[in-house]
């Protein structure tokens, strides 16, 4: 099947689903705006632009000003931006094998267009929109976004794509790991095994040596550190908007052998937590199962003692290692919409373990997921902790500056099973 039979099934798909979510919240017409260049505060540089996820969920465009519009099941409008800009690139190129699912109009008839319906605008507002026009109406947005959070053929495909970029970048900062190189120098050797730049980038490189590995979205790039213990290395990649979301973790000969044999455990705790992922599991399932086999791990090295599974789990324990949610759904955005769903019935009482959860119902069919299960020694909550028998300090605190684990892959859900994406040869 070829790109552009794939992507006008994409087309396809959204024209029913919009027209049917139009019809439910009763408007003529739906106006998608792909955004303007945004200045930084008291300064004329612009902000790296990224269109309204919304308006790359339809057009692979990544050029400012145009507004897509959508009427019933009807072929949906382009307008383009028509003013030209003499002092950046802004060339609009119209690829066919997406550009033929659209009628090409001008911008300056946009705004008579609108005047001619009940129309819904998605993206950031503009002066000249007439009144008339609602303005991201939040149950309309509701919707759109429950329809992103179940993905295309043709979106599984862009994913797909970004991972096999990301993991070419993240072989080659193994590479430099086990050379010696600096979290700075392996920033720019990742930019170059991916040929992105930071822009294109889906979020900025996360690349920790040793300590600073406890730092979850840690974001400096030192240059005079090098021969590391740990790295731990949270980098993605883009094609045509889509993300992939990676991590790593990888040690040294010089890193202390009770760290080696964590991290050798979470690799398998994280492909069992894969392997257990499929359509109508609740995530809260998964979450939990995650904190029983970190907390059952905590227990086996002794970092936690006097203590069974359980109580580790309900007293917050395992949660001072493993603060973050088990993952989220990927797509547009790294953390992308239709997450943050009414809970799912839960046999378990709802622990404090569930607290920073990013998704909260059961999995779907075409659903993408990261799950990227972690243990860290982060200073800021072992020290809330000093007091507490049941963690075993002395051994905590050799560890402390090997910083933490974290392996994240991304998932396509399958009804029985799912695809791991970042692991696809």
């Amino acid at each position: 099947m070829t790109e552009a039979h794939v992507f006008q099934q994409h087309i396809t798909r959204l024209r029913k689903t919009t027209a049917a979510t139009l019809e439910a919240e009763n408007y003529d017409a739906l106006a998608i705006y792909a955004g303007t260049a945004q200045q930084y505060f008291a300064d004329d540089r612009d902000i790296a632009f990224k269109p309204t996820p919304h308006f790359s969920h339809w057009c692979p465009l990544r050029t400012t000003g145009h507004t897509l519009l959508v009427r019933g099941d009807e072929r949906p409008v382009l307008f383009l931006r028509d003013q030209p800009n003499y002092w950046i690139d802004d060339e609009v190129v119209l690829d066919p094998f997406w550009a033929d699912n659209f009628t090409i109009a001008s911008s300056d008839d946009l705004v008579a267009t609108l005047r001619k319906s009940h129309t819904a605008w998605i993206g950031p507002e503009v002066e000249w929109l007439p009144q008339h026009i609602d303005r991201n109406p939040e149950p309309l947005r509701s919707r759109l976004d429950a329809v992103r959070s179940l993905k295309s053929e043709y979106e599984i495909a862009c994913i797909s794509a970004a991972n096999r970029i990301a993991r070419r970048g993240h072989a080659c900062l193994h590479e430099c790991f086990v050379a010696g190189e600096s979290e700075f120098a392996m920033h720019l050797a990742y930019l170059q095994a991916t040929r992105q730049t930071d822009d294109e980038l889906p979020y900025p490189t996360i690349i920790a040596l040793d300590d600073k590995a406890a730092v979850l979205h840690y974001q400096h790039k030192r240059r005079d550190l090098r021969n590391g213990k740990v790295l731990l290395a949270d980098c993605g990649a883009s094609v045509r908007g889509y993300a992939a979301d990676v991590t790593r973790t990888w040690t040294s000969k010089a890193a202390p052998p009770l760290f080696v044999e964590l991290l050798q455990a979470m690799e398998r705790v994280q492909q069992e937590l894969c392997a257990a992922a499929r359509s109508d599991v609740p995530f809260y399932d998964l979450h939990y199962q995650a904190h029983e086999k970190i907390a059952t791990l905590l227990i086996e090295t002794q970092l936690l003692r006097d203590v069974s599974c359980d109580e580790a789990i309900a007293g917050g324990l395992s949660k001072i290692f493993f603060p973050h949610g088990l993952g989220h759904l990927l797509g547009l955005q790294t953390h992308d919409v239709g997450g943050e769903r009414l809970p799912c019935p839960y046999a378990k009482p709802l622990l404090p373990v569930f607290a920073n959860m990013r998704f909260k119902g059961k999995l779907a069919v075409d659903e993408v997921i990261t799950i990227e299960p972690g243990i860290y020694f982060i200073p800021m909550l072992l020290d809330q902790q000093r007091d507490n028998p049941r963690l075993n300090h002395p051994l905590i605190d050799t560890l402390r500056p090997c910083g933490g684990i974290r392996i994240e892959d991304n998932l396509h859900i399958k009804e029985d099973t799912a695809v791991n994406l970042t692991r696809l040869d």
